[in-house]
């Protein structure tokens, strides 16, 4: 632990520290050398200088308020920590040879000093000066590792000393592969002119300026990579305002390449001098001038339906399909020439050719002709599917997989399976009772576990069981649809739920009722109807 000096912190009072100057400004009015405050505290006679507190260390703080009784500048709370006696001055308690008032580490007889003021003493420190440099590699390389001026070269600022750096200008690249090791900008020279590549303006010194080689497509790195120059006139193509040598210059020339072009009025990529239909507009220039036309204006040109090039007036085949005009029933209409069924849709998007109700594709499918109208397929419902191909033969509505009756369509289901369409059944769900007498009834005629039930369940062999105190048991049998519950009633209104075991038996645990009148079973089927009988 580092020492407080003592001209910061003198006595603590009752917790409160007392500064040096503060306590030379205490009275002491009998001149003994302890503040009238202090004599005061402890019942001396502040006026009497023989009454007197004692004072080892002669410091004027009573020993009772003095936070180092010996006057050695150890805290008597650090000297008892460390085992020492704090009655007992030491000049150096810690024995490493250096006074306690020279020692910042006055109880570690292995430290004493700390150069950087970082905590660690000296000793034990890696970097003493705090320099940012080990001192193991300050002392190897002849620097003092106890100054901060004294400090090996470290170019890069990394912390490692450049001649311990294996990257010693910090650019990523090794000193053994940098051709610039002490130049963080540069590294490699690829033509070995003595100018770094970041800023050589030729890298590969072939002559032609890195930005101009980039802008061209070409690699400033390669010196076998060079623009070519065209017209052999010793002015790279990429600085020549005639590539070519056609006397036109590049902005106006067409063919910045071909000396013998230079104008493409149809932007059609083939110069004027050799294309033979110079404005564009289709017509060659020979057919043109035959007609009248001018042959470099794309707006003077005759009509040519088909766009084939040949001039309406001179075309066999004006709508371009084959078919010769005279053959074509659509001759202005490329994609038609035949309508074998009259309707005015031509035969190739007409999807039903012979016009028999059925399409082309499904009587193809099925083996009949689409091209002739007696040609056809059954269609029993005449929605103009074929019946092999319709979901729903009949029209009902019904597809045939779940169609009962797939070519009635008046039918499509059969619940109780007897052959009768549920629409003509007069009882649907088969289970005796007509659709009329169920829904008279309130049951449904749709299900044959549901059905009229009048009758309430009959009770049947019911008695206190002898091994079971408590229970009652029982049958109970029902014609209908079936009990839903059985229960013991008292006319109190208390109520034991019984449960229905297997086959009309049931149970009811109810202590309460055993032997006690006013007690009812109570049974009641799925239809509501309810059986009692009362216990005695």
């Amino acid at each position: 632990m580092k020492k407080t000096p003592r001209s910061l912190v003198r006595a603590s009072l009752g917790g409160l520290l007392l500064p040096a100057l503060a306590m030379a400004q205490l009275p002491d009015t009998d001149g003994d050398g302890i503040a009238d405050y202090f004599e005061m505290q402890l019942g001396y006679d502040w006026q009497n200088k023989a009454s007197r507190p004692a004072d080892q260390d002669g410091d004027g703080i009573p020993d009772i308020f003095d936070d180092d009784i010996d006057g050695d500048g150890i805290s008597n709370r650090d000297e008892q920590a460390q085992g020492y006696d704090p009655q007992q001055a030491s000049p150096d308690i810690d024995g490493d040879g250096v006074p306690n008032a020279q020692d910042l580490f006055p109880l570690d007889p292995n430290e004493w000093s700390d150069l950087d003021g970082d905590g660690i003493g000296d000793n034990a420190d890696p970097d003493a000066d705090g320099d940012g440099v080990p001192d193991v590699q300050e002392i190897a390389l002849g620097f003092n590792p106890l100054s901060r001026d004294s400090v090996p070269p470290d170019r890069d600022g990394d912390g490692v000393p450049d001649a311990f750096d294996s990257d010693r200008d910090g650019d990523g690249f090794g000193n053994a592969m940098d051709m610039f090791p002490d130049d963080p900008t540069e590294w490699f020279d690829l033509d070995a002119d003595g100018v770094g590549d970041n800023q050589d303006t030729d890298i590969d010194g072939d002559g032609i300026r890195n930005e101009q080689e980039t802008a061209l497509g070409f690699d400033p790195y390669d010196r076998f990579s060079v623009p070519p120059d065209l017209d052999g006139d010793g002015i790279p193509d990429a600085l020549d305002d005639d590539m070519d040598g056609d006397g036109v210059a590049n902005a106006q020339d067409a063919f910045l390449l071909d000396a013998s072009e230079w104008a493409d009025m149809d932007d059609d990529g083939r110069g004027d001098n050799s294309d033979a239909d110079i404005d564009g507009d289709g017509i060659s220039n020979e057919h043109e001038t035959a007609l009248g036309f001018d042959p470099r204006d794309p707006l003077s040109k005759p009509a040519d339906r088909d766009g084939d090039g040949i001039p309406d007036a001179l075309d066999d085949d004006i709508d371009g399909d084959g078919v010769l005009n005279k053959q074509d029933a659509f001759p202005y209409d490329r994609r038609e020439w035949a309508d074998l069924d009259g309707d005015g849709v031509g035969d190739n998007s007409d999807p039903d050719t012979d016009g028999d109700g059925i399409a082309n594709t499904d009587e193809q499918q099925l083996g009949f002709d689409p091209r002739d109208p007696l040609s056809v397929p059954p269609d029993l419902d005449g929605d103009g599917i074929p019946d092999a191909l319709d979901a729903d033969i009949d029209g009902d509505g019904v597809a045939n997989g779940q169609d009962a009756f797939p070519r009635d369509a008046t039918e499509w289901a059969d619940l109780d399976g007897d052959g009768v369409g549920d629409n003509a059944d007069p009882d649907i769900d088969g289970d005796g009772f007509s659709n009329a007498q169920e829904r008279r009834a309130g049951s449904d005629p749709r299900n044959r576990n549901s059905f009229p039930d009048v009758e309430p369940p009959v009770l049947d062999l019911v008695q206190w069981s002898a091994t079971e105190p408590g229970w009652l048991q029982g049958m109970a049998y029902d014609d209908g649809m079936g009990l839903r519950a059985v229960w013991l009633q008292h006319s109190s209104g208390q109520r034991c739920d019984g449960e229905l075991i297997y086959s009309g038996h049931f149970r009811i645990q109810c202590s309460a009722a055993q032997g006690v009148v006013g007690w009812t079973l109570m049974a009641e089927d799925k239809a509501g109807n309810t059986a009692r009988r009362s216990l005695k």
